[in-house]
């Protein structure tokens, strides 16, 4: 009896600590966020916000690829290096590519959106 009851806590603790390994991974997989940005100026971007890395990673139409960091704002959120920058505001972002560069809206296109997992890039801009 006395064995019973230490395998059948064993088992209850596993079954926790399972649950606990699965909830993690869909936290990691719910931090990351795709989408697709077509911009005022015709050009496009496919971003993929990873929010545990506090970046984003941009691709583009002619295929470079660049990851910004997340940077520390009071008003938004913002992410950028030395020479590029990207602002989120309500429905859109604001892009700049250049350290002098005019700002330029780029709107979500979820046409281009052909797999949202993190897996895939989401735009056929991209290789599969």
């Amino acid at each position: 009896m006395h064995i019973k009851k230490h395998i059948g806590l064993m088992t209850c603790l596993l079954l926790l600590l399972g649950g606990c390994a699965l909830s993690e991974e869909r936290k990691v997989m719910a931090s990351h966020h795709r989408v697709y940005y077509r911009c005022d100026d015709g050009h496009g971007m496919d971003t993929l916000f990873r929010d545990l890395n506090h970046d984003v990673q941009l691709t583009f139409l002619h295929g470079s690829a660049l990851t910004l960091k997340q940077v520390q704002t009071s008003n938004d959120v913002r992410y950028g290096d030395l020479s590029h920058s990207l602002i989120i505001k309500d429905k859109y972002i604001v892009w700049k590519n250049g350290r002098n560069a005019q700002p330029i809206n780029c709107y979500p296109d979820d046409t281009m959106l052909m797999d949202q997992s993190v897996d895939r890039l989401s735009s056929p801009f991209s290789e599969p």
